[in-house]
């Protein structure tokens, strides 16, 4: 099993971006559950 780190910003922050994070956390997941062994680096902002 793979570790992930996510760190993020302060929960202020956060709460405001919440649809956007979960969108970009289904994505990401999406992505590496296609292709497990590809190079999944982002560098979306």
């Amino acid at each position: 099993m793979p570790a992930v780190l996510c760190t993020l910003a302060p929960a202020s922050t956060v709460v405001l971006a919440t649809a956007e994070i979960a969108d970009n956390l289904a994505k990401a997941i999406t992505d590496w559950l296609a292709d497990p062994t590809g190079d999944h680096t982002s560098t979306r902002g």
